[in-house]
């Protein structure tokens, strides 16, 4: 079975509410770690719709990463929510279990240039980035 290029259009709304209890019961820790710590253990999903994305919001820990768009006029901030890339494999292996890869339905943090984000608090504002040592 090939998935499309949009996974969670067809998943349905309850098999990911369902996906949410297995991941409670038996998958990692669904917290996510300090994307400044730790960006390889970060993803944001691509291509997901507004009421999968709400249920992820609401279900899973995340943390809020704004993103520079670099020549998007008017629109150069982009807020995403970024997840345990443990715990969206989980959720994603669960309800296509018989889908290989899943790489091109999310994009991990540490692939995106420091430059271009930065996690927000909970009032939207910037956190400082932590000096390297």
């Amino acid at each position: 079975m090939t998935v499309p290029k949009q996974i969670f259009k067809t998943l349905e709304l309850t098999t990911l509410l369902v996906a949410f209890d297995h991941l409670e019961e038996y998958g990692p820790p669904a917290a996510v770690r300090n994307p400044y710590d730790a960006p390889d253990e970060c993803v944001y999903l691509k291509y997901v719709p507004d009421e999968h994305a709400a249920a992820l919001a609401e279900r899973l820990p995340h943390a809020d990463v704004a993103f520079k768009v670099p020549g998007a006029a008017g629109h150069s901030r982009q807020v995403r929510k970024v997840f345990s890339k443990a715990a969206i494999l989980h959720i994603l292996k669960f309800s296509f279990p018989t889908e290989p890869d899943f790489a091109s339905h999310m994009r991990v943090l540490s692939t995106v240039g420091e430059e271009y984000w930065k996690v927000l608090d909970s009032d939207g504002e910037p956190i400082k980035r932590p000096k390297k040592s």
